[in-house]
């Protein structure tokens, strides 16, 4: 008994591990120096990309293959590897559904910074500065490194070299962020050629805005889907739990014989697969 709970602690404390926390908390962030000069502002000296912490991801899986070794020994193999395979996939669903959050909400935060800018370009403010003001906007969000990047080489050449091949920096931004500055890209590139960046910004938001009312209505569609998922997922534990009452034993018989095994095997298998379909179809429709 005493291995079993030792064995059970090990693989709840790498369970632990395997959780992401909040986006912010995942993050980490380097504040810029209080009080700024306006040439540091501008070039945005003394500012650092958000680089997201590594550790957890190197050290969660090792430990969970690690940790099913005494469990097996202790509760047995099946249990031990649907565990293990449980464990796994419900740390790559949180870490999906971290990620998703912290993409909706730069998406969120890119929609402010395009409207800002199309209100300072029609205030009368200059291109350059407009758009240098709403990418330090975007760069305030849950950035990538890579993104980071982006952002701070075309801030730095809009600033320093506003004629330059200010476009193409915009289209190099990746992520989540990327369909609005290539859309942001061609306003500049029309800009070039004589027309008013203002109008074409303020269409541009619109366009956004409206993909955006798109993708939550969608998800509304969709939210029935996935609770129904959800709830067909937790039938084959409340059919274990029937037969357990009935004293069919049918825990007993999918751990102990290996027919059993083969079946526990493909079952965790399908339930997988059915979870991970769930997920991508409800993706693609909010895509």
């Amino acid at each position: 008994m005493t291995a079993v709970v030792a064995a059970l602690a090990l693989l709840g404390a790498a369970a632990l591990l395997a959780v992401p926390g909040s986006v912010r908390g995942r993050l980490r962030v380097v504040a810029r120096p209080a009080g700024p000069s306006p040439r540091t502002r501008l070039l945005g000296a003394g500012r650092r990309p958000v680089v997201p912490t590594r550790w957890r991801a190197h050290l969660t899986v090792p430990l969970l293959v690690l940790t099913a070794v005494p469990t097996a020994a202790a509760v047995g193999p099946v249990i031990a590897g649907a565990a293990l395979a449980y464990g796994l996939a419900g740390r790559r669903a949180l870490r999906q559904r971290a990620a998703a959050k912290a993409d909706d909400a730069l998406r969120a935060l890119g929609a402010v910074a395009l409207a800002g800018l199309a209100d300072d370009l029609r205030a009368g403010r200059t291109p350059s500065a407009a758009l240098h003001a709403a990418i330090v906007t975007v760069e305030d969000g849950p950035v990538t490194a890579p993104a980071a990047t982006a952002l701070a080489t075309a801030r730095i050449a809009v600033v320093r070299h506003p004629f330059g091949d200010v476009p193409a920096l915009l289209r190099a931004v990746p992520g989540p962020l990327e369909p609005a500055f290539r859309r942001l890209a061609a306003a500049w590139t029309l800009a070039d050629c004589g027309i008013p960046l203002a109008d074409v910004v303020g269409q541009l938001d619109v366009e956004l805005r409206r993909l955006r009312r798109l993708s939550e209505r969608a998800a509304v569609h969709t939210a029935s889907a996935r609770t129904t998922a959800r709830l067909v997922a937790g039938l084959p534990v409340l059919g274990l739990g029937i037969g357990q009452l009935l004293g069919a034993s049918p825990v007993a018989v999918l751990t102990r014989t290996p027919g059993g095994a083969a079946c526990a095997g493909a079952a965790v298998a399908l339930h997988l697969i059915g979870f991970a379909l769930a997920r991508r179809l409800s993706r693609v429709v909010l895509t």
